[in-house]
């Protein structure tokens, strides 16, 4: 990582490390004499030099989407708990969620609306969680429904 008075490369421009602030590197032009802002980079990107290597520039590592958009809610079931599951449950649950986040969807543009806001962020998604009893029982017009959503998935 670069450290406050070090030299480094953006393109072919050399750069001087000023100060690093809360994770924020500030850089300024090298011979660049006047007055005005800094170029912030977060510190742990900035390329630097390596005695032994020369200049290194870091990668940014990117969150997978891959494995943001592949949820697989049976596995996460499955290592939850220690009963077998049946397939009917698949389906239900399969059913559930979708309802849950269409209406949590829906929830949350309605509170960026509210603000004026221009797109949905987490702060205007509510964090579903059950409370400590929630969920206590049995429903047996729940097998109905996951049947009539496994016929819904054929046609």
């Amino acid at each position: 990582m670069i450290e406050e008075g070090k030299l480094t490369l953006l393109g072919i421009v050399p750069y001087d490390c000023v100060k690093i602030e809360n994770g924020i590197a500030y850089l300024k032009k090298v011979g660049d004499e006047t007055r005005g802002r800094f170029k912030k980079m977060d510190a742990v990107l900035v390329p630097y030099f390596d005695e032994e290597k020369g200049l290194i520039v870091p990668k940014k590592s990117l969150p997978s989407r891959k494995k943001m958009l592949r949820f697989h809610y049976l596995k996460a079931i499955k290592e939850e708990v220690d009963l077998p599951l049946s397939n009917d449950l698949s389906y239900f649950v399969a059913e559930q969620l979708d309802t849950i986040i269409r209406e949590l969807a829906a929830k949350a543009q309605q509170n960026a609306e509210y603000r004026n806001d221009s797109r949905i962020t987490p702060n205007h998604w509510y964090n579903l969680q059950l409370g400590m009893h929630q969920g206590d029982g049995y429903w047996p017009i729940h097998r109905e429904l996951a049947k009539e959503y496994k016929e819904y998935l054929r046609e």
